[in-house]
């Protein structure tokens, strides 16, 4: 069955492999994004996804794309910048802000009684009150340079879970790398891990696009 997708934070990391691989499921996908030249798809796979420019700050543009669609996936989060190490982190309301219009437009839909898509936002293993849920050996790495990003997906998950007329999934997955697409990675309800690969992280949201299992829920990815 074909699904109507939009990505928000399509063109880099998660975000960036959930396209890739909603498009290899054969699913239709819209992306919103600042600079269509930083998407980075063949050309052929750029024939079959809807793209509109605009920032996740701008309510009118995130209205635009939300109506329509089955799944809003929410890839957003501030670059950290590890060379900086006193400053990493780029943008520290990003989560809160976008995530903020997000909700807005979806309630929107759901006050005009419209459909309202299922929202899956990718959040962090750690935030808040599932602290212990990082291995002790990380957590050094999280409470210094993770601190003020995990602040802003600590707000955004507040929101999102106060939504009671939402179907909502938040992803925490663990230390994210670069590491190959497997598919085998362990899904946790409670726990945590050292790490999974952001190309992983996709593949629980593609696989999760329709199941119920996780609704409502913010399940750990790790290996």
């Amino acid at each position: 069955m074909t699904i109507k997708i939009a990505v928000i934070g399509a063109t880099r990391g998660c975000g960036h492999l959930s396209v890739v691989q909603a498009l290899q499921a054969g699913h239709q996908v819209s992306v919103l994004v600042r600079d269509p030249a930083r998407l980075q798809l063949s050309a052929e796979a750029k024939t079959r996804v809807t793209i509109h420019t605009g920032d996740v700050r701008t309510y009118e543009d995130v209205r635009k794309i939300v109506e329509g669609q089955d799944v809003i996936i929410s890839a957003i989060g501030s670059a950290v910048d590890l060379s900086n190490i006193t400053n990493p982190i780029q943008d520290g309301t990003i989560c809160t802000e976008g995530t903020a219009n997000i909700l807005k437009a979806l309630k929107s839909l759901h006050t005009a009684g419209l459909h309202v898509p299922r929202l899956i936002s990718i959040s962090s293993m750690g935030i808040g009150e599932h602290k212990r849920d990082t291995p002790y050996l990380l957590r050094p790495f999280y409470d210094i340079v993770l601190h003020k990003p995990h602040i802003d997906k600590q707000r955004m998950e507040i929101a999102i879970e106060a939504s009671e007329w939402l179907e909502w999934i938040l992803v925490r997955p663990a230390l994210l790398t670069n590491g190959a697409h497997t598919g085998k990675y362990r899904v946790l309800g409670n726990g945590g891990g050292y790490t999974v690969s952001r190309a992983d992280v996709a593949d629980f949201i593609i696989k999760n696009l329709e199941s119920t299992e996780w609704v409502k829920k913010g399940p750990v990815l790790a290996y």
